[in-house]
């Protein structure tokens, strides 16, 4: 939010579940969903986005899950099998694995958000992260982290994925160069996370409403119509330089819209009441 305050002035001057039962699920099943147009096969969504064994285990990664929507992590191409899965909060996501990890043969999770439930004795979080240990053929461990990002939109960006593939070093610069930096086009990494268009759209009408900047600012409009041309196919750095637009506008606005996306996640979390639970010493005594 800070940085909206700093950029706009400035640019201002210069421009001048579950699944329901009963009669929930007969009304779910009967309301019809909204029309989603099917993308051209040059700007079909991509499977999954590519994170480096190196980096996985060094950082948190981010995975976004939309509703009514599978994402998945994937350990395919590492070698490694899951040997353990700890996810902290069970209240709003489910998760299964490809095979059971009994087996020796679990290399992938696909993750569900589910509608909320409430759990005694849990607690939840606007942005629970899930723990995986595996292990690779030498016998050696190695633990990884993820935090999960509930999204309110129902479908993933053109440039979103729909969840990651953990692999190789050489196997992610492979990747990359044979995309010929189309993986993921119009993301923004800022410090609130990687924004999308939409978190760039919602960081620009809190910024409006807030009153940073008026409606009808120039800086504003470019923003649209930067939003506009990603959404017809134009990279979004691309349709920036078109219009002149300082990419750091965009980047701070889609970390106001993330932020501002994790404080409503907040505000929707139940108030969790007092614990009463007693130890089996306390019961006996």
């Amino acid at each position: 939010m800070r940085l909206i305050r700093s950029w706009f002035p400035g640019l201002m001057l210069s421009s001048v579940v579950l699944v329901a039962t009963g009669g929930n699920a007969q009304a779910q099943s009967s309301a019809a969903l909204p029309e989603v147009p099917i993308p051209a096969a040059s700007q079909a969504i991509p499977a999954t986005s590519i994170v480096s064994q190196e980096r996985a285990r060094q950082y948190a990664s981010p995975v976004r899950l939309y509703p009514g929507r599978s994402s998945v992590i994937n350990f395919s191409s590492t070698g490694e099998v899951i040997t353990y899965v700890q996810l902290s909060d069970l209240s709003r996501i489910v998760y299964n694995t490809n095979a059971p990890i009994d087996s020796g043969a679990a290399r992938t999770i696909i993750l569900r958000p589910i509608q909320a439930l409430h759990i005694e004795g849990t607690y939840t979080a606007a942005v629970p992260n899930l723990v995986v240990t595996t292990v690779d053929g030498a016998g050696n461990t190695y633990t990884y982290l993820f935090d999960l990002y509930r999204s309110a939109e129902g479908f993933p960006e053109q440039s979103e994925s729909s969840g990651i593939t953990i692999a190789p070093a050489s196997e992610v610069r492979a990747t990359r160069l044979a995309n010929t930096g189309s993986l993921r086009p119009n993301v923004l990494s800022t410090e609130a996370g990687e924004a999308t268009l939409s978190d760039i759209e919602r960081g620009l009408a809190i910024a409006i409403e807030a009153d940073y900047t008026p409606p009808d600012d120039p800086v504003v409009l470019a923003v649209r119509e930067a939003i506009a041309l990603a959404r017809n196919g134009t990279l979004l750095r691309n349709a920036a330089r078109q219009l002149q637009l300082n990419l750091a506008v965009l980047t701070s606005l889609g970390e106001l819209g993330i932020e501002a996306e994790i404080e409503e996640a907040v505000e929707e979390l139940p108030a969790s009441p007092p614990l009463e639970r007693q130890t089996e010493m306390e019961e006996l005594i």
